[in-house]
């Protein structure tokens, strides 16, 4: 495989789950080197190695010829592969030749600020040749955001590419701000229907037994010991990963399944198709693009994963989103990303926070903590698992006001209490 970024890695991996032999070349100096720091990368390639992936970092592709049996690669350090099969998965780069001819700024690629504008006037670039305040994104969902928002700047209303606000970035189901509620969620349309059943399923442990979160860590942690700075930092990304895939689990035994707020959860929940993925980014610009590429990379997965290696999954946010107005901002974006992606209606979002709050209902309600978390989560589920599930028990529509009823019987002081031993952990 020629490559090692995020198509790299995931044809590797999946390649060795076919039982095929696998050698990766690429120039830069570990897995996913644009999307991941260092530690995590080399934690990935080592869970690869471990299946039996062989990785060539540093070296230059430069010839594939035919053999007598298969092909030979040849790299410019000397060295040669034998190989039945050669797949490239070397990504894309930015054509800046023409507007580095024209006296344009460059780098990476066509160099923007936030509303698009190159350093000749009346000129813009977006998309794959752009480089929008630092950052080259070759994702759809980027492309359509900024594709709005220099609609309206050429139309004389400046607006921000990467602005949280932008209308263009809040529609496409589930949760959206209510406007009589400030920061409170509604209960309407796709997101009713989530919290209907499966609003409360939505637990995943871990990625697929090969690529999970806590081993990369250990393996990240490891391969920092060289660097005393270095290793401090993963040992703090590993150990808040194990505390909030530690505070997940136990809220999944004790609310979800334990409170039976989803009848149906169990066998989710102990079954091997539950992941549980952990982002640890703050709520900075840089942050927040952290946090949608690794939205981008769990629907990736879960698209190319089958059902029964990745059922359902829980994105948790552990060093961001705290304010509840800031998490629905960017369930907003969560949703747009999900559209862009032409995933509506196989994937749905559903939402839970530590703050969680219905719009039209009291602040002190205790039906609030049916979506209340440990941890600020969004939740991917696949829709026709739901519409299963949903087809398979009796009088779903009963559901939210048993759930109701029984967190009203309970009460807010004992439901906070809980919560609070949970986030303890």
């Amino acid at each position: 495989i020629i490559g090692g970024g995020l198509i790299g890695c995931e044809f590797t991996n999946d390649l060795l789950n076919g039982g095929f032999e696998v050698e990766a070349v690429d120039p830069l100096g570990y897995c996913l080197p644009t999307l991941l720091p260092e530690a995590a990368g080399k934690a990935v390639q080592a869970a690869l190695e471990e299946k039996g992936a062989r990785f060539h970092f540093g070296p230059l592709v430069t010839a594939v010829n035919r053999a007598d049996q298969g092909v030979v690669v040849s790299l410019n350090n000397g060295e040669t592969i034998a190989a039945d099969l050669v797949v490239s998965a070397v990504g894309v780069r930015p054509r800046v030749d023409l507007a580095k001819a024209a006296g344009i700024e460059v780098n990476r690629g066509i160099v923007t600020n936030r509303l698009l504008e190159t350093s000749a006037p009346n000129v813009y670039a977006l998309g794959d040749c752009a480089e929008v305040a630092g950052h080259v994104l070759v994702y759809v969902a980027p492309l359509v955001a900024a594709s709005r928002a220099l609609g309206k700047t050429l139309a004389g209303e400046p607006a921000d590419a990467g602005d949280d606000q932008d209308p263009g970035l809040s529609g496409g189901g589930g949760t959206a701000r209510s406007g009589c509620g400030g920061g409170m969620a509604d209960r309407g349309g796709r997101q009713q229907c989530a919290r209907r059943i499966p609003q409360q399923c939505r637990r995943a442990a871990g990625l697929r037994p090969d690529w999970r979160r806590h081993q990369g860590q250990d393996r990240a942690a490891e391969g920092a010991a060289g660097d005393p700075a270095l290793s401090r930092a993963s040992g703090a990304v590993a150990i808040a990963t194990a505390r909030a895939e530690r505070q997940l689990l136990a809220w999944l035994e004790s609310c979800v399944v334990g409170l039976n707020l989803c009848p149906f959860a169990r066998p989710v929940v102990e079954g091997s198709g539950l992941r549980i993925a952990v982002c640890e980014a703050d709520d900075s610009e840089e942050g927040l693009l952290r946090m949608q590429e690794h939205l981008l990379r769990e629907l990736d997965l879960m698209q190319g994963s089958s059902a029964e290696e990745v059922a359902t999954t829980l994105l948790a946010f552990t060093g961001g989103l705290v304010h509840f107005d800031d998490y629905l901002d960017f369930l907003d974006q969560a949703n747009a990303l999900l559209a862009a992606a032409g995933l509506e209606g196989v994937i749905q979002l559903a939402s839970f926070h530590p703050d969680y709050q219905f719009a039209g209902e009291p602040p002190d309600a205790a039906s609030h903590y049916s979506n209340r978390a440990p941890l600020p989560v969004i939740h991917l589920l696949r829709e026709d698992m739901l519409e299963r599930a949903l087809a398979a028990w009796p009088e779903p529509e009963k559901i939210p006001q048993a759930n109701i009823a029984r967190l009203n019987a309970m009460g807010r002081a004992e439901l906070a209490a809980r919560l609070a031993r949970l986030q303890a952990l």
